[in-house]
């Protein structure tokens, strides 16, 4: 009897529905899940077991046009490949019917669709008269639930195979829900499939690569036969092994995205906060693509909104076929520009921003460049360089996607330069003019509430508050006019998630001038201000704590050198703003054994906190040594 690695059950649940069906009864099973998960191959184990039916097959995606609704033209496909088998007379002049009527014209009126229908019930009906049979109709997505119940007449049993999303499981008798392929059966898919054992590392390497789609048979598979293809499988000592460190790539059939979802799977990782900064084209096309991405398990978002691609082949692919002139340990990513320059200025690293901005100031005038100005001006003024922030706000941008960005940038050298008012005035007139969602507005934003909130202002904070529609900005903003702590608490641990030092900072300079007991709130934004290079907002820092009666930080009383090399690979990732859990994904470790090791960081670096220990990495060059 034939079997397929981890489906035995599956299998069995189809015997049973054969053996329902009777002279005046048909059985309709519909077989669920994504593709790629191998309900093609589960139709094709299925179809050697029941040696004593005729079985019929029709493929109902790619050899169907899009104008043909009901699918006849994989009925008449599937007529010529098995019509020997047939034993009824009359089958020709049914299925002449149907080739008569099986164009784009009769698909304009009511009366051709019901008569195509009639002619499709009519065909199966004769089908069906000689006996049993078993229609195995593969991705019927597409197909309306009244052509589907065409194809049921008594005497058969019909097994449709559809995506997650379809809806023709209400009028099925059974529903099999196929998921991922259990990981202990894709050794042996795989082993059997090529003739040899895999390697464990070979093993590894796709997983990593595939991510959750290596439990998808079809991609699994599809995946190993492009490495074989390409001559990077050979079988070593009876082991099949990758020949080469170059990166693995899901088949090329297997992108088919449009424009906007390969921009995405490119410049993975990003936050959704930074989405408009991002792009350019529609920003409600952007987030449903997102969404539907999501889904579909092509990106992941976690709940700080950082989106990233769990399946790197697919985006290696996707980069690959987007301009690297071959698949390398690296490949360039062009899009990722963007999301670099935005990357590294909300998790600290200043210096390369400006270096950023330095280098596109060489090339043509693009609207990374124009961001990356708006970037270099705003880290000018927190590290106090007023003037070099003028300098770079002068060959900024003046277009009007960009107006609230550099609103934002502008308000921030008046509030530095003592402007408050002023720096209000500027940044609400440019959050009014702005129509639609522009980047730069939640910061131009939360600025604005800042600003209020140092004046004591509470009509003009009220008045921004009532403008937010972000909730985590509506928690800071409440919190900041309401003085409380405990919201403020809350949304600097969303920005220690995120990795956001700039927004951190802030809040720790407003929560350090209320708690009852600053210490902890000012010591972190000393040491966040020191890290970025903010002179004003460290000596701001300071002077709070001479205020507030607390003591200037130590530095850390040892350096990195000291760690081992588990617990510097875990430093390093803290310095990039990674959480407990992604370094826990990222080392293929459990989060309890993260937490162990990073105790032990902190006692080795007298560090109190992650920006302690951020500090201490930028300092030591082993570090960087090892993440290079």
């Amino acid at each position: 009897m034939s079997t397929i690695c981890g489906r035995d059950a599956e299998l069995s649940a189809l015997d049973s529905a054969f053996a329902g069906v009777g002279p005046r009864r048909h059985v309709l099973v519909v077989i669920r899940g994504a593709r790629g998960i191998g309900k093609s191959a589960l139709l094709t184990a299925f179809s050697r077991r029941t040696s004593d039916a005729l079985v019929l097959s029709a493929a109902f995606r790619d050899a169907v046009p899009p104008w043909d609704e009901f699918g006849a033209t994989a009925v008449l496909a599937m007529t010529h490949r098995h019509f020997e088998e047939f034993a009824e007379r009359r089958l020709a002049a049914s299925v002449e019917a149907v080739r008569g009527l099986t164009r784009p014209l009769t698909y304009r009126s009511p009366e051709g669709r019901a008569a195509l229908l009639t002619e499709l019930a009519r065909l199966f009906a004769r089908l069906s008269r000689q006996r049993e049979f078993v229609l195995l109709a593969d991705d019927v997505d597409a197909l309306p639930a009244q052509a589907l119940a065409a194809l049921c007449p008594p005497r058969s049993l019909i097994v449709a195979t559809c995506t997650d999303d379809a809806g023709l499981g209400r009028m099925a008798d059974h529903v099999l829900d196929v998921g991922p392929l259990p990981a202990e059966f894709v050794g042996p898919l795989l082993a059997r499939a090529t003739g040899a054992a895999f390697d464990e590392s070979t093993l590894r390497r796709l997983f990593t690569a595939l991510g959750p789609l290596s439990r998808h048979p079809a991609t699994l598979l599809s995946t190993v036969d492009e490495l074989r293809r390409d001559g990077r499988l050979a079988v070593v000592h009876g082991r099949t092994c990758i020949t080469d460190d170059k990166p693995v790539l899901v088949p090329a059939q297997l992108c088919d995205f449009d424009a906007v979802a390969r921009h995405l799977l490119a410049m993975a990782p990003f936050n959704l906060d930074d989405l408009p900064l991002l792009v350019d084209g529609s920003l409600a096309e952007y987030g449903s693509t997102v969404d539907e991405l999501v889904r579909r398990n092509v990106l992941a978002c976690d709940a700080d909104g950082r989106v990233t691609c769990p399946v790197p082949a697919l985006a290696s692919r996707v980069i690959f076929e987007n301009g690297s002139p071959e698949p390398t340990a690296e490949p360039v990513r062009v899009p990722a520009r963007h999301t670099g320059l935005v990357h590294d200025f909300r998790t600290g690293d200043w210096t390369a921003v400006l270096a950023a901005a330095r280098r596109l100031e060489l090339g043509p005038s693009t609207e990374l460049l124009r961001m990356a100005r708006l970037l270099a001006a705003e880290v000018c003024t927190e590290q106090g360089d007023e003037r070099q922030a003028m300098a770079w706000l002068k060959a900024g941008p003046t277009d009007e996607r960009l107006a609230v960005l550099r609103a934002w940038v502008e308000s921030g050298l008046r509030m530095r330069l003592g402007e408050h008012r002023a720096a209000f005035d500027l940044g609400w007139r440019a959050h009014c003019q702005a129509q639609g969602t522009l980047p730069g507005r939640k910061r131009l934003l939360m600025r604005l509430i800042v600003i209020a909130v140092l004046d004591g202002d509470h009509d003009r904070a009220a008045m921004v508050l009532n403008e937010i529609t972000d909730p985590s900005l509506e928690l800071f903003a409440r919190s900041a006019i309401q003085h409380d702590l405990d919201g403020l608490h809350e949304y600097a641990d969303l920005a220690r998630l995120r990795g956001h030092l700039p927004e951190l900072l802030t809040v720790c300079l407003l929560a350090g001038g209320l708690a009852p007991e600053p210490r902890p709130w000012l010591h972190e934004a000393h040491e966040i201000a020191t890290r970025l290079g903010a002179r004003p907002l460290r000596a701001r820092a300071r002077d709070l704590m001479r205020l507030r009666g607390v003591s200037t930080p130590r530095r850390a009383a040892q350096t990195a050198t000291a760690l081992s090399a588990t617990e510097l690979r875990i430093a390093t990732l803290i310095r990039h703003g990674r959480t407990n859990r992604q370094i826990a994904v990222a080392l293929q470790m459990s989060e309890k054994t993260v937490e162990y090791h990073l105790s032990r960081v902190f006692t080795k670096t007298g560090a109190r906190t992650r920006v302690d220990v951020a500090t201490a990495m930028v300092k030591c060059r082993s570090v960087e040594a090892i993440s290079a």
